[in-house]
């Protein structure tokens, strides 16, 4: 049976016996972010939970708040949408139904990877300005509208960033950034790192859920503990062997790659590769960018020759860890020289494999 999200939001109103506030739009973020702040101090409780639910739309409303606010106190948004569903079920004596739990985990998890992608981008000023226009508004009321049924929810559990529910909650986002003149290209990427980010902050909250989902959501608890594994191994890799290379001391110097580098100008070549002489160099960096960033290239790959000593490794160092920085997890950024493979496999995805030794490379 399909449910509009404002349907769920108001039963859940029912169950904790509050009607709805008279408030606008951006009181309703406030009723959200204090009951965050709050949560953070005193923990959870049925009567923090009741101006919540009785003062908001839903738990997006926060967006209305200054961003700076939501990112910079560490709010725990999982730890709260996993009180509303505990305190629900301890209330009514029933277990939430799949699309009850999607719509509440979905948008805690996708608050909390808002807060940890904008910390990685301390350059962006979130709030040039602070003035909430109408599009944001009619964003939310439109967001209440969409229906979920069991399957809508079973996607947004198996792959949350194809999902319908995240498309929406992107039109949400996206009109947030918009209100604080950052760039088109920009606030696109860092929606879709938002989304694809989302789902390890889904399997935070199906772990700490406990009890009050056990008999909706599959697969099981060792299930996701080997997810969130994964999602371990590769913020260790990231930070072990891409984030540490553009640091490292050239030879026995003083001084680290990052401290010398210089961009690198390069040449297309034909068909023959051959130099084609008729056209200008180009910055390799930027070169590279546009073609990572083209979703009609995803399936190709990007070759760059040179004589020893010209740069290329340097570049990779320093480019793998610009992708760190500002694509993944839309892209995940993996260096390996040459001369560490000890084989090389009919299959790049084999390759790789037997290089890093772990199993992330096909899933």
């Amino acid at each position: 049976m399909n449910k509009r999200l404002s349907q769920i939001w108001q039963q859940f109103r029912q169950s904790f016996s509050v009607g709805e506030g008279l408030n606008t739009t951006v009181e309703t973020g406030k009723a959200v972010l204090e009951a965050a702040k709050t949560f953070q101090e005193q923990g959870a409780s049925v009567e923090l939970l009741k101006p919540l639910l009785q003062n908001s739309s839903s738990l997006l409303d926060v967006l209305c708040s200054p961003l700076a606010q939501v990112v910079g106190a560490g709010l725990p948004f999982v730890p709260l949408g996993i009180a509303l569903l505990k305190f629900s079920r301890d209330i009514t004596k029933q277990d939430p139904s799949l699309e009850d739990c999607v719509f509440i985990v979905s948008q805690v998890a996708y608050l909390e990877s808002v807060k940890e992608i904008l910390s990685l981008c301390p350059s962006i000023n979130c709030d040039a300005n602070p003035n909430i226009n109408k599009a944001l508004t009619k964003q939310l009321q439109k967001l209440n509208e969409i229906e979920l049924d069991y399957e809508s929810a079973s996607n947004a559990v198996a792959c949350f960033h194809e999902s319908e529910l995240a498309k929406a909650f992107n039109q949400v986002f996206l009109t947030r950034l918009a209100a604080t003149n950052i760039p088109n290209a920009n606030a696109h990427i860092l929606t879709q790192r938002v989304a694809w980010n989302t789902h390890r902050y889904i399997i935070k909250a199906w772990i700490g859920s406990g009890d009050a989902i056990k008999n909706i959501i599959q697969p099981s608890f060792g299930d996701w503990q080997k997810e969130q594994q994964k999602f371990s191994s590769i913020d260790e890799y990231l930070k072990t062997h891409i984030a540490s290379k553009p640091l490292d001391l050239v030879f026995d110097e003083s001084f680290s790659f990052k401290d010398i580098y210089v961009p690198l100008k390069a040449k297309p070549v034909d068909n023959n590769g051959e130099i084609d002489e008729k056209v200008n160099s180009l910055d390799l960096e930027t070169w590279a960018k546009e073609i990572l960033l083209n979703p009609n290239n995803l399936e190709q790959v990007m070759f760059v020759q040179a004589g020893p000593g010209r740069g290329k490794s340097v570049f990779c160092r320093m480019f793998s860890d610009w992708v760190r920085q500002h694509l993944h997890p839309i892209w995940t950024p993996i260096l390996i020289r040459l001369r560490d493979l000890d084989s090389f496999e009919s299959r790049l995805e084999n390759t790789l494999e037997a290089e890093l030794k772990i199993s992330f490379i096909q899933n």
